[in-house]
């Protein structure tokens, strides 16, 4: 169900990012303050299979890619999307449409055409696909 809110603006004082940690990210740390000014906007939960993402009403991942894929650099390019949840299966089903990669990380059912095992298979498949696009460059 929609509920409409305040999304209230903030200023950043300051931000530190750390030194990458084993996981592959970055401790962050930051200091903000929010201000009066603010937009309104209309948001709904859409659930996972462990996550509940908060997301404006009437959008997904799908329109999302479909929006990017209209604009310098991607118009023109084959989208690559990979996801391992259900929030990802309308990006599946349009990158599957435009004749792009969609790829499901991990075991469930899904709309993608291609899958890998885990995170790790994930990483090292990028990894190598950067490779060769780097080799062809």
């Amino acid at each position: 169900m929609p509920v409409t809110i305040g999304s209230f603006a903030k200023i950043n004082l300051g931000l530190r990012i750390g030194g990458l940690r084993p996981d592959g990210f970055h401790d962050l740390r930051t200091i903000y303050q929010t201000i009066a000014l603010h937009d309104v906007i209309r948001v709904e939960v859409q659930r996972g299979k462990m996550v509940a993402e908060l997301k404006p009403s009437g959008h997904d991942k799908g329109r999302a890619i479909e929006a990017f894929m209209r604009e310098k650099p991607f118009a023109g390019r084959v989208p690559v999307f990979l996801g391992d949840d259900l929030t990802d299966e309308h990006g599946f089903r349009v990158v599957d449409r435009m004749g792009g990669h969609a790829i499901k990380v991990g075991p469930g059912a899904t709309a993608a055409r291609w899958r890998l095992p885990n995170p790790s298979a994930a990483r090292r498949w990028l990894d190598e696909w950067l490779d060769v696009l780097a080799r062809a460059a």
